[in-house]
């Protein structure tokens, strides 16, 4: 009994599987553009006129490519950013942010900067609602922290969860555009919704082995690829302010949505065209990809 209805199971997800890739099939060109500048002026997009934005900030002074003379600064820098994806995101779409909170030495030990909070507070003052919460628990855990081992009182926490806000910008969504076939092949199977609606994320993290890339803080390919399928419909058009190595990019490509990335350093863009394949066939036949330099 119990396996036969593993069986059923099997097969009622292989067929909600070959629904999605027969509807899927229709859709085989998509649009990509790849911008070297600043996200904090983003001229080259119109307003209301993406559909999803997913990023992950540079992390205040905890990459070498990221330093900023106070935390302030920071601040002040992603606030003007995190406008701009207000100002060009259409009313009622969704906001995914990536961030987590970032230890530094006191003259009393380790504390902590509380990012999390300092970029939920900026959002909205901007004007965006938040929607969810989501936990990215990291996996393999890290090491073993060793603090004041084997005795109290000093401790330290294995740090191994990163924040996903969904935010949204206030009102109604306009989906007058969709048609069946754009839904369908959208649609998730009911095993990939529920365990994507989960609000704890066990993603292996991109161990330093593994990139190949070489840019210092990548996330793992996982991450923008579940919110692109929670948040969007195939055709839409997906940003990321922060491009870095173009994952948000390769995972809307995978994905039929259109993307625009934005990243500030130029010498990223040979990372950026090996990851998404910009060589390949399929990219030439199928994908049209654009880079532009804004000044």
């Amino acid at each position: 009994m119990v396996k036969l209805d593993i069986e059923k199971r099997q097969l009622k997800i292989a067929q909600e599987e070959q629904r999605v890739k027969k509807y899927s099939s229709l859709f085989t060109k998509t649009r990509h553009e790849i911008i070297i500048g600043d996200s904090r002026a983003m001229r080259s997009i119109p307003d209301n006129s993406i559909h999803l934005i997913i990023t992950s900030p540079p992390y205040f002074n905890a990459k070498e490519y990221s330093q900023w003379s106070s935390l302030p600064e920071y601040v002040e820098d992603m606030k003007k950013t995190f406008k701009e994806c207000f100002r060009i995101l259409q009313s009622g779409r969704k906001f995914c942010l990536n961030i987590s909170d970032i230890p530094e030495k006191a003259s009393s030990g380790v504390r902590w900067i509380p990012l999390g909070s300092e970029m939920i507070r900026i959002c909205q003052e901007i004007g965006f609602e938040i929607v969810d919460r989501i936990f990215w628990f990291k996996t393999p855990l890290k090491g073993f922290q060793y603090g004041s081992l084997p005795y109290p009182p000093s401790p330290l926490i294995n740090d191994s969860v990163e924040y996903i806000f969904v935010l949204r910008k206030p009102g109604k969504s306009d989906y007058s555009y969709l048609n069946k076939d754009m839904k369908e092949a959208s649609r998730l199977t009911r095993d990939e919704y529920g365990e994507f609606t989960k609000q704890i994320w066990s993603i292996r993290r991109v161990r330093e082995k593994d990139n190949v890339d070489g840019h210092t803080a990548p996330f793992p390919d996982e991450l923008p690829d579940r919110c692109i399928r929670l948040y969007s419909f195939v055709g839409d058009v997906i940003l990321d302010p922060f491009g870095g190595s173009g994952t948000t990019m390769k995972t809307a490509i995978n994905n039929k949505r259109n993307s625009i990335i934005y990243e500030i350093k130029k010498e990223y863009l040979p990372m950026i065209k090996e990851k998404i394949g910009m060589n390949q066939k399929r990219i030439i036949d199928d994908i049209k990809i654009a880079i532009k330099y804004e000044k």
